[in-house]
């Protein structure tokens, strides 16, 4: 079988801030106004085959969004910027099976990965009065892989046995 799909993803967003000393009323974080807006086509990509009636396989492709935003957080003016969006391209492959009229099912799979432009949040503080400055920004790339394979097992009525290991590379 066949699986395809195609998300659109739309999303505007806007901003506006300032800030007051709750005690003297003194502005303490200057007016300021932003929008911006971010789209993304995110496609997926499956196939699977059904072997017989105790085996089949798997691979897939899709691409996961994460939107942009807005630094509304920040304390000083030459913070108060956009962010970039996010996107990762996933794949995987695997199997799902039952053996010995059921009594034995084995699953496994691999999985890797790609992340583009991740988002990252940065604590600091501004040196001249110490407020926490917290920034949201786009990183560089990463990669992800790894493996999952499970077993279970009936070993005589009413006793079952379940193993499983992973392994994850970030």
């Amino acid at each position: 079988s066949l699986t395809a799909g195609l998300r659109y993803t739309y999303e505007e967003k806007s901003m506006a801030r300032q800030g007051f000393r709750i005690h003297t009323g003194v502005e303490n974080i200057l007016y300021g106004e932003m929008a911006d807006n971010y789209d993304s086509f995110s496609p997926r990509l499956g196939f699977e085959y059904q072997w017989n009636s105790d085996l089949m396989t798997y691979v897939s492709a899709a691409q996961g969004f994460k939107s942009g935003g807005i630094n509304g957080r920040s304390m000083a003016s030459n913070d108060f910027l956009p962010f970039g969006s996010e996107t990762v391209w996933t794949y995987e492959a695997g199997m799902k099976s039952d053996w010995l009229e059921r009594r034995l099912n084995i699953n496994a799979a691999i999985f890797y990965s790609d992340y583009s432009d991740i988002q990252f949040q940065s604590l600091t503080s501004d040196p001249n009065t110490a407020q926490p400055i917290s920034i949201i920004d786009n990183a560089g790339t990463a990669k992800i892989k790894g493996f999952e394979i499970e077993l279970k097992t009936i070993v005589a009525e009413g006793l079952n046995f379940s193993a499983s290991v992973g392994y994850t590379d970030a």
